[in-house]
């Protein structure tokens, strides 16, 4: 996939040119360019499985999350990198071209789920289920009674400023150790040792390092 980097290198300047016209258009340019790179790419490569329609849409997601975080937060959230993005996709799919999410659940709890849809259909683009729900209360109640591969919370859901760690500390008390993924506003190291030390897999403001702490997970 060497290749790919390099093409998507190539035309990094056009991924990025909208930024600061809004999330919308950034999501819109990843597919209009996407496409455009593999076009390309495939007239002097040939396009391989590993990299595929599910890729694509899911490059589009992804990236145009960051994006879109970039602009809620340009100080607190490191803007789209193509190219990592593309090697972090790489490892989502195996060496027949399977994504390596496919069929996996996703329990992701969030009280404002319309900040993470982009990153949810991006998981859903890979072939994942996920679902939602807005409190510690209704996490609890579907993780015993369904099964999951990866549990992704936000930190703060009022009135609980850590109901993020609220969460994970009751599913320990119930003898649930599904994966845990802290994913918040902010990643300050004190949230990351924290998180850690209370048991969980990974605290990020990212989502391309989300992605890339879901594959080493699932």
């Amino acid at each position: 996939m060497q290749e790919l980097s390099s093409w998507l290198a190539l035309y990094h300047p056009l991924l990025e040119a909208v930024t600061a016209a809004g999330s919308l258009l950034a999501v819109i340019t990843w597919l209009i360019a996407i496409p455009v790179i593999l076009h390309n790419w495939w007239r002097g490569r040939g396009i391989r499985l590993e990299f595929n329609v599910m890729g694509v849409r899911a490059a589009a997601l992804f990236g145009g999350a960051a994006e879109q975080w970039a602009l809620r937060a340009p100080n607190a959230h490191p803007k789209a990198k193509t190219a990592i993005i593309a090697r972090t996709l790489e490892r989502a799919f195996d060496v027949h071209g399977r994504s390596r999410l496919a069929g996996k659940r996703i329990l992701w709890v969030d009280d404002n789920p319309s900040s993470i849809a982009l990153e949810a259909q991006g998981f859903e683009a890979l072939g994942a289920t996920v679902i939602k729900r807005p409190d510690t209360e209704e996490a609890l109640k579907v993780l015993g009674e369904e099964r999951f591969d990866l549990v992704v919370s936000d930190m703060g859901r009022p009135p609980d400023v850590r109901a993020g760690y609220t969460l994970l500390g009751k599913m320990h008390q119930q003898g649930i150790r599904t994966p845990f993924l802290i994913y918040s506003s902010e990643k300050r190291p004190e949230h990351v040792q924290e998180a850690s030390k209370l048991g969980a897999q990974g605290t990020t403001n990212d989502p391309e390092e989300l992605l890339a702490m879901a594959l080493s997970l699932v």
